[in-house]
């Protein structure tokens, strides 16, 4: 459901169960709320009420896991922008992740932590 196509682009996102977004980024920066469920985010759960920074052009990955699914409010201040295809290869198995290691997409996983 958009709730506004121009600046700002707000819009929700429903992801089912079990999930997989591979790594990618957009060209303007994002800010997320997780508002029903939890995701995996770049190694790290994020429960509702969890804020996502993601800067624009930032590589990052996210997952809903087999337990349930996720609704996400995303925000691009700037506007819509663009998809911008990111390397599947460091993503690793959702399913099982590894500890993260320090990357710039890890750092957009800490402004989710904090």
């Amino acid at each position: 459901m958009h709730v506004n196509e121009g600046a700002p682009h707000i819009t929700f996102l429903e992801s089912a169960p079990n999930h997989y977004a591979q790594v990618h980024s957009h060209s303007e920066d994002e800010v997320m709320v997780v508002v029903m469920g939890r995701m995996l985010f770049n190694g790290r759960w994020c429960d509702v009420g969890s804020l996502i920074f993601v800067p624009a052009r930032e590589e990052y990955w996210h997952s809903t896991g087999d337990a349930s699914g996720c609704r996400v409010a995303l925000i691009r201040p700037k506007g819509r922008g663009t998809f911008e295809n990111g390397r599947e290869d460091i993503a690793g198995d959702p399913a099982k992740p590894n500890s993260p290691e320090p990357n710039s997409a890890n750092r957009a996983a800490d402004n989710a932590a904090r």
